[in-house]
């Protein structure tokens, strides 16, 4: 059981010192094979003292144990940390009987300093029947069970418990693209925890949520097509096609869920997709390098922020054309709307400005001084609170809405390139590249309560309940 605890610790250690992950390129292009996930569940407070480093992880089948990559060698405790990613990689189709954990060293901390403890030799079984089917990942749950505090002996006794999770339930989802690991993690939003993977096709980016129709479609911008899930089911349907070439980077929805629209960066296009038929109506060329895409509430605009021309493609959705083209500052990355829907706020990583622009005839209404390497601007609609991201900083800076002055800080765990607000949690949550993880920020007390590991290369975000 203790020994469990520093696994979870080791996962804590995630935030701490933070080792790259074992790059698993191509983890969604199975080829018969399965994948497993193994995630360590939050620590109990009793395992703060309780340090260890782990020998390996394996996937226990009846015909053999399979060796899985793993995502940190030592763990140690760390306040709030949430659900961590421990090991995953390929395996073979077939049944399984859970995991098996083993431990090289562990340490525990008492009054007189910190003491090694004798771990056991043999691997650890902890029992949790699954079934990885071909093509499909699994996701295994590893949880101590209790913590007591240590005793006078030196012996490591461990105690784990391990468990499949139910499928998600789709009002309750996140999502998020793992590209280094060409696949999609389904993330349960009231638990912080990690609740089934679905393996995509080479490159998934931008991902669009159809609440209505019950679809997810994934950017392939290695693959040239947008891939189509079943939102219940997680089974994928018949993937949209695009031209060679064209790469697309991100998509998004209009409101009633009938038009899709990709920015394809390696074409340097715009597509209009019709979304339940799964047909290109027309396409558009934009600018140089399109960065992002943003479709307004009343799904009339579509704005794409081209990084490499310095500008703004403006998108009418209905005759599926191009409205204006404006010029910005350099870089524009990504942009917000305030709650009324008149303001325009754009991220530029080549200004220290975010530049405020009136709609809908996109006249310049003011820049705000936040310093270089804004990497994403989120407005709450309900205060119309600024919340700024920058490359090279722990922290979220927050403006208020009238003078736009710098009022809050709030401290991350590491710098942030994308944010959202989790609607009936109040809270932002944000993604950690460097991390590979994402932290949910309490906007009440301003604070981060946990994070979450999300896989390599994690690219963008995407919420059922979703703040608009």
């Amino acid at each position: 059981m203790r020994r469990f605890a520093i696994l979870l610790c080791l996962a804590s250690a995630l935030a701490g010192c933070h080792p790259r992950v074992p790059q698993a390129k191509a983890l969604g292009q199975l080829d018969g094979e399965a994948s497993v996930f193994v995630y360590l569940e939050p620590p109990s407070p009793e395992s703060q003292r309780l340090t260890f480093t782990l020998a390996g992880v394996d996937a226990a089948g009846s015909a053999g144990d399979t060796p899985l990559q793993l995502a940190t060698p030592t763990i140690g405790f760390e306040p709030r940390q949430g659900q961590r990613l421990l090991a995953f990689g390929k395996i073979p189709a077939g049944s399984y009987d859970g995991v098996s954990v083993r431990v090289r060293r562990a340490t525990v901390k008492r009054e007189e300093g910190t003491a090694d403890l004798v771990v056991p030799e043999a691997p650890t079984r902890v029992t949790a029947p699954f079934s990885a089917e071909p093509g499909k990942a699994v996701v295994v749950w590893l949880t101590v069970r209790s913590v007591p505090p240590p005793p006078k002996a030196f012996e490591l006794v461990p105690d784990f418990t391990a468990s499949v999770p139910p499928h998600p339930i789709p009002e309750l989802l996140g999502l998020s693209a793992a590209t280094g690991w060409d696949s999609l993690l389904e993330l349960d939003m009231t638990r912080s925890r990690v609740v089934r993977i679905l393996a995509t096709g080479r490159g998934p980016q931008g991902v669009a949520l159809d609440r209505l129709g019950g679809r997810i479609y994934v950017a392939l911008s290695e693959q040239n097509e947008i891939e189509v899930f079943d939102l219940v089911s997680g089974e994928p349907v018949v993937p949209i096609r695009l031209n060679a070439g064209d790469a697309p980077r991100e998509v998004a929805l209009s409101p009633d869920g009938q038009l899709l629209v990709a920015i394809n960066a390696g074409s340097n296009t715009a597509s209009f997709i019709d979304a339940r038929g799964g047909v290109e109506l027309g396409r558009v060329p934009v600018g140089v390098e399109p960065w992002s895409l943003l479709v307004d509430r009343s799904g009339v605009r579509a704005y794409v922020f081209n990084r490499r021309t310095n500008t703004i493609t403006v998108l009418d959705l209905a005759t599926r054309s191009i409205a204006a083209t404006i010029s910005t500052e350099a870089e524009p990355l990504r942009a917000a709307l305030n709650r009324a829907g008149d303001r325009l706020y754009v991220a530029q990583a080549g200004t220290p400005y975010v530049t405020i622009l009136k709609l809908p005839d996109l006249s310049l209404d003011r820049r705000v001084f936040v310093g270089f390497g804004t990497t994403d601007v989120l407005v709450d609609p309900r205060t119309d609170l600024l919340y700024v991201s920058k490359r090279d900083e722990n922290r979220i800076d927050v403006y208020e809405p009238l003078q736009l002055l710098t009022f809050a800080t709030i401290t991350v765990p590491d710098p942030v390139s994308y944010m959202v607000i989790d609607d009936p949690r109040n809270a932002i949550v944000a993604l950690m590249p460097e991390r590979r993880g994402v932290a949910i920020v309490d906007l009440a007390g301003r604070r981060v309560t946990a994070t979450l590991d999300v896989g390599d290369a994690p690219y963008a975000l995407t919420l059922f309940q979703q703040r608009p």
